[in-house]
């Protein structure tokens, strides 16, 4: 055990020149940037926008026309996506280019604020120039092009709104000297990306704990980018009890009850997250295990950074890939701060080689995206699918929906065809956990069987204020939904303003996994 701390001790010892590379020119990484911000531009412009990100924008643009959170919108995540959101919301409606354009521009936004943070703390560092060029060009390869579909989504966002804050904690382990009103900034940045969802504070945890182990004083917290992080958290507390009371009092309370039924199973979970873990641990290990230790405070950061976020992946007990976005993310950069740089001869395998696998990799992202676009039953084909017939059924500003437990595939469409979504939740999320009861002891059933009453009323209520021209069935039967579509139907029908509204409706076909049923109305006038 004390060689090992020891082994951690030597690793994490400032030096005058953290790399010692000096064949390698270091040049200018703002070709690779500008190149990876326009190539992410160019692809998300075309493809379907995330599912969950466009289910967040039509929120945003109910919180524009005077919503609010946790009454018009109703989710089991924390509003502050949301809030960011009306920002691409808003300047789509100022300039007419569309919310996939605008939420396109608005995180790559984000992404060139967070590496020009991220360019100015290593820039007053004593990390030399062929490291600065390394971290901030894979930095922008891996964060513009590695998330492939989940572009925008909370975790992508906290990426990059964390990296600054990750490389300001090497650079104090560095004894860099960071000016306090940068550092004060990038505690403000930062802490927008940790406030997203709960999990997330794991990160700042972690950090905080590493310098404190490595200084041996809880005053090293008293840094202008730390105290920002509390400073922000206690501010956005405030705004949702003032904003969005109905989300703390009655939508958390409901999706803590009921939202279990989307949790994978801890065997599934663990290893997903250990296998995008794992090339953070492989530069760990190279580290600790060189006999140039000094080399390694920036890996080490990162590593400690890779290692939060599997934990809050962990937490959240999903095998969703945008989850493990920052694992990867934070691995990768950890990987790269350290193994390109060795001067070993002997293992050029690893050395050479295994760099632009790990590159390759991060890029496998969008490799697939842009793939899955020329497939017949790829995300894209399904969404301009559904987009036809909500175009064609409804026409654009009519109302749409689908008893469905997810949201792929419909609210990208929704996007697309420029319709509207009638209900204040984004999907059943309170119904599979009735479906699934058996999973869980008696004594929570009276909760779950009432949470998902007043969704179906809550729904009813929606769909006979606007009464959509199309609503969709979907009759997958999942490990998450529990039943099939007859079964949800079934359960809806139990509500007698359902079914004399569900007496409009006429099938029309399948699309996809969806059973389509048009009003009648609609049916008649062919297109709307």
């Amino acid at each position: 055990m004390a060689t090992r701390q020891s082994d951690m001790s030597a690793a994490l010892e400032p030096t005058q020149a953290a790399f010692e590379t000096k064949t390698v020119p270091a040049g200018s990484p703002l070709p690779v940037i500008a190149a990876s911000a326009v190539a992410a531009f160019g692809i998300h412009i075309f493809v379907p926008i995330n599912h969950d990100v466009a289910w967040i924008m039509e929120g945003a643009g109910r919180l524009l026309d005077g919503g609010r959170f946790g009454r018009d919108i109703v989710d089991m995540n924390p509003p502050l996506a949301w809030w960011l959101s009306t920002i691409p919301a808003e300047l789509a409606r100022l300039t007419g280019i569309g919310i996939t354009a605008a939420l396109t521009l608005f995180v790559i936004a984000v992404g060139l604020a967070s590496i020009g943070l991220t360019a100015g703390v290593l820039s007053v560092s004593r990390f030399d120039a062929v490291l600065r060029f390394r971290v901030l060009s894979v930095f922008a390869v891996v964060g513009f092009l590695g998330v492939g579909a989940d572009f925008g989504q909370r975790e992508h966002l906290m990426m990059f709104f964390a990296m600054p804050y990750v490389i300001a904690a090497a650079c104090r382990l560095n004894k860099d000297i960071i000016p306090p009103k940068f550092a004060f900034a990038i505690g403000l940045f930062s802490a927008i990306g940790f406030c997203l969802k709960p999990f997330f504070l794991a990160l700042p945890l972690f950090i905080e704990i590493l310098i404190a182990i490595r200084t041996r004083s809880l005053t090293r917290w008293l840094r202008a980018e730390f105290l920002a992080i509390p400073g922000v958290g206690a501010l956005y507390v405030a705004a949702v009890f003032v904003y969005a009371p109905d989300y703390l009092f009655g939508n958390a309370p409901d999706a803590m009850s009921n939202y279990w039924a989307y949790n994978d199973p801890f065997v599934s979970v663990l290893p997903a997250i250990f296998a995008t873990f794992g090339i953070s641990l492989v530069a760990y290990l190279l580290v600790v295990g060189s006999q140039r230790k000094h080399t390694g405070i920036l890996t080490i950061v990162l590593f400690v950074a890779s290692a939060a976020s599997a934990l809050a992946a962990l937490c959240q007990m999903k095998t969703w890939s945008y989850h493990l976005e920052p694992v990867f993310v934070f691995g990768a950069l950890a990987f790269f701060a350290y193994v390109p740089a060795a001067e070993v001869k002997a293992q050029k395998f690893v050395y050479r080689a295994l760099p632009v696998i790990v590159l390759l990799s991060a890029c496998a992202g969008s490799i697939f995206q842009l793939f899955d676009t020329v497939q017949p039953n790829g995300t894209a084909a399904n969404v301009n699918r559904l987009a036809s017939v909500f175009e064609r059924f409804a026409g654009p500003g009519g109302y749409v929906y689908a008893i469905t437990t997810l949201v792929q595939d419909v609210h990208p469409a929704v996007i697309e065809s420029e319709t509207r979504w009638p209900a204040k939740m984004g999907c059943l999320y309170l119904l599979p956990a009735k479906f699934r009861k058996n999973e869980v002891a008696p004594s929570h059933w009276p909760k779950i069987e009432d949470a998902a009453r007043r969704q179906v009323r809550q729904v009813v209520a929606d769909l006979e204020r606007t009464t959509p021209a199309v609503i969709l069935v979907d009759y997958r039967q999942t490990r998450i939904s529990g039943a099939t579509g007859d079964d949800y139907l079934n359960y809806f029908a139990k509500d007698a303003r359902f079914r004399h509204l569900w007496r409009q409706y006429i099938p029309q076909g399948t699309a996809g996994q969806f059973k389509i049923f048009v009003r009648r109305n609609r049916v008649k006038s062919g297109d709307g």
